[in-house]
């Protein structure tokens, strides 16, 4: 083939005097200076549109400064003497935006704060490693910053649940109740078996796309996939703003940074081995037999195994725990809000009681 190359170059150029050798050097460079000249105009394009989509999509709360950045905030309702303020921990990958069928309804009886872990949503990148235990604080940080004060009642999604659980080992004076919705487990890859593999194609995957999305070339050509990824997100000024929180680099460094220190076992350590009685709501989606698409038959049921396994692991944390089960998907706050908010409404009321 080279030599192929070579004789055509040769005698393309003979006419004007270069050998076959420099004409291959000539078109080399031309090649790669093509190429830095493409990523460079990928770069400038993607810098361009994240500066119009600030502009576009303007923070709904207010940003505000924990000490190396600021996080943005979103809080709703009055609060009631005695009555816990509710704050909602979103899931990997999740921001404040996620429970907008959920935070305006729970609004009506109770204050309700919703937020953007560092580098998701509107909220600035914060220090690395992503550690729970700095998210935690970082949290705690925001909530002392704003004025917020407990007791609070935890809502926590996915791996939003293992989250709270921190963060009442840290601040237990601070809690008065807890929402699971499906919650992950903190030590979850003892019972997904295939869980660290997984983790690990989805971290390389991470990586990848934070180097598209420098290119600009996520925003140009990833948005089905992204939209796919985020099913539960399907009105269209919703989605609009999904794509331009998570096709740039930001985020997904932020997302591979935050996965890879989330499952990592010593990462977990403080995480309470107990709730005592401390009133909890798990709701738990319930995964039907049938493989979903890009699962096989027997990984399909060797989740549904370890995810029972798992939220019964989690139910006997608290002699005070109740189980509901959910009829859809692993985003019920998208699927089922009103159960969401039901669970809600029922610790808030019986908290206000005692």
């Amino acid at each position: 083939w080279r030599a192929f190359v070579t004789r055509s170059i040769a005698r393309q150029n003979r006419y004007n005097g270069l050998t076959a050798e420099k004409a291959m050097m000539f078109w080399g460079i031309s090649f790669l200076a093509g190429v830095g000249f493409l990523a460079l105009a990928g770069c400038i394009y993607e810098k361009r549109a994240e500066s119009r989509d600030a502009q576009r999509f303007p923070p709904p709360g207010r940003r505000v400064d924990v000490g190396s950045h600021k996080l943005h905030l979103l809080c709703m309702g009055e609060k009631q003497p005695s009555q816990p303020t509710v704050i909602l921990e979103s899931g990997n990958g999740a921001w404040s935006n996620y429970w907008r069928a959920v935070q305006p309804e729970v609004a009506r009886f109770a204050r309700v704060c919703a937020y953007d872990r560092a580098g998701f949503g509107w909220s600035e990148a914060g220090p690395t490693p992503r550690t729970p235990e700095r998210i935690v604080t970082e949290l705690h940080a925001l909530l002392e910053e704003a004025g917020e004060t407990a007791p609070y009642i935890l809502v926590g999604h996915s791996m939003g649940g293992p989250l709270v659980r921190l963060f009442y080992a840290r601040y237990p004076q601070d809690i008065a109740g807890m929402v699971w919705i499906d919650s992950a487990h903190e030590d979850m890859l003892k019972y997904i078996s295939f869980g660290r593999a997984a983790y690990r194609s989805f971290i390389v995957m991470a990586r990848v796309g934070a180097l598209l999305a420098h290119l600009g070339l996520l925003r140009l050509f990833g948005k089905r996939r992204i939209l796919s990824s985020y099913i539960s997100v399907r009105e269209p000024d919703a989605q609009a703003a999904l794509i331009a929180q998570t096709v740039h680099p930001g985020f997904l460094d932020t997302l591979r940074e935050e996965t890879a220190a989330m499952t990592r076992t010593e990462h977990w350590a403080r995480a309470p081995r107990t709730l005592d009685s401390l009133p909890v709501i798990s709701i738990e989606a319930q995964y039907g037999p049938d493989a979903p698409k890009g699962y096989s038959e027997a990984r399909w049921q060797a989740f549904r195994a370890g995810w029972r396994a798992l939220h019964d692991d989690l139910s006997s944390l608290s002699s005070d725990t109740r189980r509901v089960a959910a009829q859809s998907d692993h985003n019920i706050m998208a699927e089922q809000p009103d159960l969401v908010i039901q669970a809600i409404k029922g610790l808030s009321i019986t908290s206000c009681s005692n």
